[in-house]
């Protein structure tokens, strides 16, 4: 729609029904996008776990159920949108817009609560105890190195000065990958 207003042709700007789906669309696909990411970080403490029982969790079937089950409730909670923006109202920025002061909060809010706050936490969480998980298998890994490393002519000193330049590089990778996730959460496109 927006390629279209550029030859003033966006009929979100004078049919209700336009304006109500477009808007609709924008909310649901936005909070499943940055819903399926955090399901996505989820997947991965399943499959870092040391828990057999955890790692069985990962697995497509599940992602494709957790998939539906985000569409499904995204719809649902966006339905609001459906209520709240109107056509042709006076004294907007736009000509789509919400129609009421209490429908502009509830749609912010929820979308700031929902599609922002809890999720970034979310993701936050999941993404330290994949770390957490990948240090714990890392931890015990490392005995089984360093009796390698006894027999080797370098002796066990050299091998752990380079284990651990090798832990600290996997966790510095580890913490830009989930801050890079952790931001491009913020990235909206309604703005």
């Amino acid at each position: 729609t927006r390629f279209l207003s550029t030859w003033g042709a966006d009929l979100t700007n004078t049919n209700q029904v336009l304006c109500k789906l477009r808007i609709f669309i924008l909310f649901d696909f936005i909070t499943v996008a940055l819903w399926l990411i955090m399901l996505a970080t989820v997947d991965r403490w399943f499959s870092s776990s040391t828990d057999v029982n955890r790692r069985q969790r990962s697995t497509l079937k599940t992602a494709q159920r957790g998939m539906i089950i985000i569409v499904v409730l995204s719809s649902i909670i966006e339905t609001q949108q459906l209520y709240g923006f109107e056509v042709n109202l006076t004294y907007t920025p736009i000509k789509c817009y919400t129609k009421t002061v209490a429908c502009s909060l509830v749609s912010n809010l929820t979308f700031a609560l929902i599609t922002i706050i809890f999720l970034l936490q979310l993701v936050m969480i999941f993404g330290l105890m994949t770390i957490s998980n990948v240090r714990h298998i890392q931890s015990r890994l490392q005995p089984a190195s360093m009796a390698e490393g006894s027999r080797a002519v370098d002796g066990p000193s050299t091998l752990t000065a380079g284990t651990q330049n090798q832990q600290k590089k996997t966790d510095r990778q580890l913490l830009i990958m989930l801050s890079y996730k952790f931001l491009s959460c913020f990235y909206s496109p309604l703005q």
